[in-house]
C-alpha cells in the first residue's frame, strides 16, 4: 500500500521563536521565523499593532546627539512611599517626571519637573566630564543615588516640589600604610624617614604639635554641687573651618579662662584647664571628650553665674607625643610591631624608658588604620601634615552601586597607578565599597568602621560598620544585585554571592563571599529584575538567576538558605540567532520587564552602531515570555 501523505496544520506557537533545531527534532509549538508579530499565553497569534505616543502626550525637545541616555524608576521619592518619578538622563542633563501624579488627561509627559541636575558639577576633581557614559541609579531611605564613572557619587533629595542634588566623599581608613624598603616589620630605625613617621602615626603613635587653634565657646559646667565644676563629657568648641592636621583620637590642651558674673554685679575670672581627646571636626566645630579637667579657683553656684569664656588656646598635647619620648628615652624610634600603650607603667603613663624590657620586642605588624583617607585621593600628605608624602589619585570614580540592608554600596571603578614615589601600588577595580547603616545623609560616605582600630579601648570592628571588600580575580564589576539577604555581584569573570557566614544577612564583621558562577558580565544595561531575580546578556547568550535544582548549587543550607544557579536561557532555543546580534548591541542593550504579561522586553539595533547617537537609535526588540520559559519573539 503506497504511503500517503499527511497534511499538518500547526496553530498553537506558545513556545514562540526556536531556531536550535533540525530536520528531524523540529520543535512543536514553535516558529522558525516570527517578526513582528505577538503571541498570548492561550497561544493565539496577532500582528504587533504600531507605537504610538501617550494619549494627550507632549514632547520635551533635547538634542541626544552623540550623548548616553538612561532613565530609571524611582520609587518612594521623599520616603511617603507614594511619591515616584521616571528619570531620564540625556548625557550631561537629569530629568525628572513626577509618574505617581500621572492620569489618562495628563500622563507621565506632561509631569516634568522644572529641576533639572547637571550631572557633570560632580566631576571628580582633575577629571573631564564623559556625556556619552550611562549613568546608573539606586534607591532607598526615600533618597536617589547616581553613579557614573566621570562623577563623584551624588544623592538627591525630593522636597516641596524641587530636587537637591548633593555629593557623596567616599571615606576608607588606611590598612595599608606605606612601604617602607629593606626594613623589617620588628626592626627599630636609628633614623625617622617621612614614611615611617607615617607608619607609627597611622598605629595610634602621637606625633608632636600638628596644629592649635582658638575659641571663646562657653562651656556647659556642672551646678549639680556646691561649686562649679568642668564635666568629665562630650564638648563642642567653635573653632576656625579649615584647620589641618585634626584627625579623632588625638589628644589635646584647652588653657584659658571663664568669666563669672556675682550677684552684686562684678566680673570674676577664674583659670581653667582642659585635656580632652577629639572625637570629631566638621566646619567650625570641633567635638571633644573631656578627659580631665580643672579651675584655678573654687566657685560658689549660688552667688555666680558663668557669662563667657576666654579660651587662650587649643593644642594637641605634647604630654602625647609619644614618638618623641620614646626616640628620648630609647634612643631609636618603634617598630611597625610596636603599640604604644603597651609601654604603659603601673600607674598607666606611657614610660618606654622603664617598661621596654618588660616583655620580648613583638615581631608582628601592628594594627593600621588610624587615618581616615578620601579612597580615590588619597593625600597622605594632608592627612598628616607630612609633606613629603605621595598622593594616590584617581580621576575614576564608581560607575554602579544600590542599596541593600541600609547601607549605600559603590563598586566599578576601573583604575589602577603604579608604585610612585614614596607611595605603594594601588588598585581600585574589585573593591566594593559599603557604607555604614545609616541614620543620616552625613554617613553615605563613611565606608569605614566607627572605632579607632589602633585603639587601646574601642577598636573592636561593629556590625553597623562600614568598609571595603575586595574580590580577587573578579576584574570590572558592572552590577550589584540585592536579593533577600544577600548580594549578586555581576563582573568580568564570573558572579558573585556576598552573604552573611550564618545566613542571617551581611554584617561588617560577619560575611562571607562565594563565587555562584563563572558566566562573565560586559555591562549593566540588559540586567531586569523578574520578581526578585536578575536576568541579563553577556557576549555568548542570555542567562537568568534561579533557585539551584537540588543536587546542583554551589551554596547549600544551612548556611544558604536560598541555593542559587546561574542558566542560560538562549542555549538550545535561539543560540544561532543570538549570535548573531552585534556585540555592540549586546553592550548597550536595554531591558524592562512588564509583571501584568510576564514579558521581558529588550531593545537593539540589529546592526553596528555609526556613533553615539546611533547607539541609541533601537530597531529590534526581542521578548521573552517568563511564564512558560521559552517564547521568544522579535518585533
Amino acid at each position: 500500500m503506497p504511503q500517503q501523505v499527511l497534511n499538518s496544520v500547526e496553530n498553537n506557537f506558545t513556545k514562540g521563536l526556536i531556531t536550535e533545531f533540525t530536520g528531524l527534532n523540529f520543535p512543536e509549538n514553535a516558529a522558525t521565523v516570527s517578526d513582528n508579530t505577538e503571541y498570548t499565553i492561550i497561544g493565539d497569534v496577532i500582528r504587533r499593532e504600531g507605537i504610538d505616543t501617550e494619549v494627550n502626550g507632549i514632547s520635551n525637545t533635547v538634542s541626544r546627539t552623540n550623548k548616553a541616555i538612561s532613565s530609571y524608576k524611582w520609587n518612594n521619592a521623599s520616603g511617603d512611599g507614594l511619591t515616584q518619578f521616571v528619570v531620564e538622563q540625556i548625557g550631561n542633563t537629569l530629568y525628572f517626571y513626577q509618574s505617581s501624579a500621572a492620569t489618562l488627561s495628563s500622563p507621565i509627559s506632561t509631569k516634568l519637573l522644572t529641576t533639572t541636575i547637571l550631572i557633570s558639577s560632580f566631576t571628580a576633581t582633575g577629571g573631564t566630564f564623559d556625556p556619552t557614559v550611562e549613568c546608573q541609579y539606586a534607591d532607598g531611605n526615600g533618597y536617589l543615588f547616581v553613579y557614573h564613572s566621570s562623577c563623584d557619587p551624588f544623592y538627591c533629595i525630593f522636597n516641596a516640589g524641587v530636587i537637591v542634588a548633593n555629593v557623596i566623599t567616599i571615606q576608607t581608613r588606611d590598612f595599608t600604610g606605606l612601604p617602607e624598603v629593606n626594613l623589617p616589620v620588628n626592626s627599630r630605625p636609628p633614623a625617622l624617614s617621612d614614611p615611617h613617621f607615617y607608619n607609627l602615626q597611622n598605629q595610634g603613635w602621637q606625633s608632636a604639635k600638628l596644629w592649635s587653634t582658638n575659641s571663646s565657646t562657653l562651656i556647659p559646667l556642672n551646678n549639680s554641687g556646691q561649686f562649679y565644676t568642668i564635666p568629665l563629657t562630650t564638648t563642642l568648641f567653635g573653632v576656625q573651618a579649615g584647620l589641618v592636621g585634626i584627625v579623632n583620637g588625638q589628644f589635646v590642651n584647652i588653657n584659658g579662662a571663664l568669666n563669672f558674673q556675682h550677684v552684686s554685679g562684678y566680673i570674676y575670672q577664674v583659670a581653667a584647664n582642659i585635656f580632652a581627646q577629639v572625637t570629631g571636626y566638621s566646619g567650625t566645630t570641633l567635638t571633644v571628650t573631656v578627659l580631665n579637667s580643672g579651675m584655678g579657683a573654687n566657685v560658689l553656684v549660688s552667688q555666680y553665674t558663668p557669662i563667657s569664656a576666654v579660651w587662650t588656646n587649643i593644642s594637641v598635647s605634647t604630654t602625647a607625643n609619644q614618638i618623641t619620648t620614646w626616640a628620648s628615652a630609647v634612643g631609636n624610634y618603634p617598630s611597625n610591631a610596636d603599640v604604644w600603650w603597651i609601654y604603659k607603667n603601673s600607674s598607666g603613663v606611657f614610660a618606654p624608658a622603664t617598661t621596654i624590657n618588660n616583655f620580648p620586642p613583638p615581631t608582628t605588624p601592628a594594627a593600621k588604620g588610624y587615618f581616615i583617607l578620601n579612597e580615590f585621593q588619597q593625600s597622605r600628605a594632608n592627612t598628616s601634615s607630612i609633606t613629603t608624602l605621595t598622593d594616590v589619585t584617581t580621576t575614576v570614580r564608581p560607575r554602579t552601586g544600590t542599596w541593600f540592608q541600609g547601607r549605600v554600596w559603590f563598586t566599578g571603578c576601573d583604575a589602577s597607578v603604579t608604585a610612585t614615589g614614596n607611595a605603594p601600588a594601588y588598585a581600585w577595580t574589585e573593591n566594593i565599597y559599603f557604607s555604614q547603616i545609616i541614620r543620616d545623609v552625613s554617613q553615605f560616605g563613611m565606608c569605614y568602621q566607627t572605632n579607632d582600630p589602633t585603639s587601646e579601648t574601642l577598636f573592636d570592628l561593629l556590625p553597623s560598620d562600614g568598609g571595603v571588600i575586595k574580590i580577587q580575580g573578579c576584574g570590572s564589576i558592572y552590577k550589584l544585585f540585592p536579593l533577600q539577604n544577600a548580594l549578586l555581584v555581576f563582573a568580568a569573570n564570573g558572579v558573585w554571592y556576598v552573604t552573611g557566614s550564618q545566613g542571617i544577612g551581611f554584617s561588617a564583621n560577619d560575611f562571607t563571599i562565594v563565587k555562584l558562577s563563572s558566566v562573565r558580565s560586559i555591562s549593566s544595561t540588559s540586567f531586569v529584575d523578574i520578581q526578585g531575580l536578575p536576568m541579563f546578556w553577556n557576549e555568548e547568550g542570555i542567562y537568568q538567576v534561579e533557585p539551584a535544582k537540588q543536587g546542583t548549587s554551589l551554596l547549600s543550607s544551612p548556611l544558604h538558605v536560598n541555593p542559587l544557579e546561574v542558566t542560560p536561557v538562549t542555549l538550545g532555543t535561539i543560540l544561532s540567532f543570538y549570535n548573531d546580534i552585534p556585540l555592540s548591541s549586546k553592550v548597550h542593550v536595554h531591558g524592562a520587564y512588564n509583571p501584568i504579561d510576564y514579558v521581558v522586553q529588550w531593545v537593539y539595533r540589529d546592526s553596528e552602531e555609526t556613533d553615539v547617537t546611533s547607539r541609541y537609535t533601537y530597531n529590534k526588540i526581542l521578548n521573552y515570555n517568563t511564564s512558560n520559559k521559552l517564547s521568544f519573539l522579535i518585533q
